[in-house]
């Protein structure tokens, strides 16, 4: 093991002298388009939101409450959310709730393993807006 460490000692001070004298930092400035900010919201829908949840929760909560149920990705936020949903459906979204939920422990056989985790929007619409998730179908 001691010859191993004193190749290893060897090769960082190599690499260190040579990184050393040709050493140049060079802070680059982010690159952006003319009229867009830095923190605009994302245009990829499939990458924030995934697709409406078909649950029969889900469709009493459509007909009663004006609110839709969509799986989105676990980094999304409430912003992003509301966002990308006005733009898709072309509608006007009173509020963005979102909760994670964790993956359960599962077991075939022998095997055991685990449900990844998930994420889900309850997205509430203003006054006399709907979307139609089954149109097309």
């Amino acid at each position: 093991m001691a010859i191993l460490d004193q190749i290893r000692k060897k090769k960082i001070a190599a690499s260190s002298d040579a990184a050393a004298s040709t050493k140049t930092v060079v802070e680059a400035e982010p690159v952006l388009k003319a009229g867009v900010e830095a923190n605009a919201m994302p245009t990829q829908t499939h990458s924030v939101v995934y697709r409406p949840r078909a649950t029969e929760k889900a469709a009493r909560l459509n007909s009663d409450l004006r609110t839709y149920v969509f799986d989105v990705a676990l980094g999304a936020e409430k912003q992003n959310i509301k966002h990308i949903i006005e733009q898709t459906y072309k509608v006007k979204v009173e509020r963005v709730r979102t909760l994670r939920m964790s993956g359960k422990a599962t077991q075939r056989g022998r095997v055991r393993g685990h449900r990844s985790d998930s994420k889900k929007a309850l997205v509430t619409l203003a006054e006399g807006q709907k979307i139609d998730l089954h149109a097309g179908v």
